[in-house]
């Protein structure tokens, strides 16, 4: 578990992250779903389930729509969907 100040910080640092990868490589790229993992995490890891599984399902999604159905990143995030 983190500290609340240092789950702030990397949402913080996430979500400009996000928004450069966004920017650059545009809203279906891997590194972007990897993004939103990480934010889906924090979210997560702060109790905001809800949220957590918002940015779950958007990785998720971009996830199939690059690997399809079988790869290792989309299993890692169905799995991190469920566990929301």
């Amino acid at each position: 578990h983190m500290p609340r100040a240092e789950t702030n910080k990397a949402l913080e640092l996430y979500i400009e992250a996000l928004s450069i990868r966004r920017a650059i490589l545009g809203d279906e790229h891997p590194d972007v779903a990897t993004t939103l993992n990480n934010i889906g995490r924090v979210h997560y890891l702060e109790g905001a389930y809800d949220d957590a599984l918002e940015k779950y399902l958007e990785a998720l999604r971009i996830r199939r729509i690059v690997f399809g159905e079988n790869h290792i990143d989309v299993a890692a995030s169905v799995h991190n969907a469920g566990q929301t």
